[in-house]
Formats: C-alpha cells, structure tokens, sequence
C-alpha cells in the first residue's frame, strides 16, 4: 500500500513539473518547439530520401529536454541546413507549404544568429509578412483563374473528391453517385494510358452549385481580408484579422486536411499576436492539438452516422 502510495505521489510530481514546464514557456521557446513538432510530424519534403526524418529527431530530442538548446543558433542551423538539402533533392513536386516551413526556418535561424536581443520583434515582422504574402498570393492566384472565379473548381471537388464527401453528404448528395463519380474520373486517367474512353458524365446533386460558389468565395474573400487587415498593423485590424484565421482553420482544415499547411499558417499567426494582440497567443494554442485531431479518418467514423 505504501508503495502504491509512493508510486502515485512520484508521478503526480512528474506530472506537475511537466505541466510547470509547459506553462513556463516563453513566446521563444513555444515558437521553437512548435516549429519542431511541425517539423518531425508534418514537415518532411516529399521524395526526401528516408533520412531527414532521423536528422529532425536527432535535433528534436535534445531540444525538447533541455530547453536552453531551443535558443541555440547551431540547432537551427543545422535543422534549416538539412531541411534544404532535402528540399533541394526533390524541388518540383513538393507541397506549397513546404516552401514556406523553409522560409519560417530561414528566418529561425538568421533571428538566433544576429537578433537574439531582438528576437521577438524581428519575428514578428517575419511572421507578418510571410503571412500577407502566403494569403494574397494564394487569393490572387486563385482570382486569376476563371475555373475558380466561375466556381467549377470546387464543384468538381464536392463531386469527385472524397475529402469533400461528407459535406456532400450533408447537402444531400448521395453516396453512390460520388462512387460512381471517383469510378468516372479514374476511367479518365485510364483513357491517358490508351485505354478507350468514349463519354463520361459526373452525377450531380441539387445544391453543388451554391455549394461551390459559397466556399469559393469564402476562401477567395477571406484571403484577401487576412492579407489586408495584416497589412495595416494596427491592433483592430489584427484582432479582425485574427478572428477570421481562426475561422479559416478550423473550417477549413477539416475537409481540406492538409495540416502542415494549417500548422505553418496557426504558427505565423501566433508569432504575429505577441505585440498588438498578446492575448490571443492563448486562443492560437488549442489550434495545433485541434489539427492533430483533423488529421484523424474522421470521414470514416462520420459515414455510418450521416
């Protein structure tokens, strides 16, 4: 029984220091670990050759232990270096975000190196523009091209992706005809390997146009209104601009799981609320464990109850 007892009060006090540990981060320390996690579970560079995973760890666990090494410009040195050499590997066909972790590590590194004094400020600005330009260049890209401006990007999506199935679903779309959609569109990848494709035709469901033109232009509008209200800097339109990025994350995320995307642009946005809006660095926290959670087959579980 004593042992129990003495078993039970070790761990509770493991706990509470783990806990004090966390709390106790500073805006430095949670940026840097942050931007690990990122980089050890959703970072790594497509066709990186199976060894950057081993490197990230390597750096990762010591830095994670012992908290000083989180400042240690070499650290971020060595994590941006072979980073890069892994990006560099396989440069075309990698995901966009993966260009912008690289950039948010270039930045890590040269704030260590030359703004250690300074780094929470020198941050901060990097943060924002990185943030403007990821958001207006993905909102003019998007404007300027007439399959999105006319909304048939994301019709085809709700049709024939099955990301998008469950928000079909709840818009009355039936399950069997987005089968037969997926089945149609792989007959057209066939038809490129000489296989004869005479007609396709996708089945549609009542609501897919006001569907799509609805999430087209959330997407398209709430980019631009992020872009612009971070622009200004000034508190009301980063706190106006905040509310919609979390808006933006926790809607969009879900259907469009691509989580090291919302990770990169959840981190850039909490190292941009430190000075005018500091208060909504707390808010940013619940983000990441909540894209943890949207990278879980959630399509799956949700099918037998829609």
């Amino acid at each position: 029984m004593t042992k129990a007892v003495s078993f039970v009060g070790s761990a509770r006090l493991a706990i509470e220091r783990v806990a004090t540990d966390i709390c106790f981060l500073n805006f430095r320390e949670t940026v840097c670990v942050l931007t690990l996690l990122l980089l050890g579970f959703y970072g790594e560079p497509n066709a990186a050759g199976g060894y950057y995973t081993p490197i990230i760890i390597l750096a990762m666990i010591p830095a994670l232990l012992h908290r000083p090494l989180l400042k240690n410009p070499y650290i971020w040195l060595f994590v941006a270096l072979a980073y890069s050499v892994a990006f560099l590997r396989n440069w075309y066909p990698i995901d966009n975000h993966k260009y912008v972790i690289l950039y948010w590590l270039v930045v890590l590194t040269f704030a260590s190196v030359q703004f250690d004094k300074d780094f929470e400020n020198f941050l901060e600005k990097s943060a924002r523009f990185l943030l403007v330009f990821v958001m207006g260049a993905a909102a003019f890209q998007k404007l300027t091209q007439s399959t999105y401006v006319d909304s048939s990007f994301f019709e085809m999506e709700l049709l024939t992706d099955p990301r998008f199935e469950t928000l079909a679903v709840l818009f009355n779309a039936d399950r069997a005809d987005l089968a037969y959609n997926r089945d149609a569109m792989y007959e057209l990848q066939l038809a490129y390997l000489g296989r004869d494709v005479v007609e396709l035709s996708l089945r549609e469901f009542a609501a897919v146009k006001p569907l799509a033109f609805a999430i087209t232009w959330w997407d398209a509008l709430v980019q631009v209104a992020i872009a612009l209200c971070f622009t200004v800097r000034r508190r009301r339109t980063d706190l106006i601009a905040h509310i919609l990025l979390l808006c933006f994350i926790v809607t969009t995320y879900f259907f469009a799981p691509v989580i090291g995307f919302g990770w990169i642009i959840a981190l850039l946005a909490f190292a941009v609320s430190s000075p005018l809006v500091p208060s909504l660095r707390i808010v940013y926290l619940p983000m990441f464990p909540l894209l943890a959670i949207y990278d879980m087959p959630w399509d799956n579980l949700l099918t037998r109850f829609i």
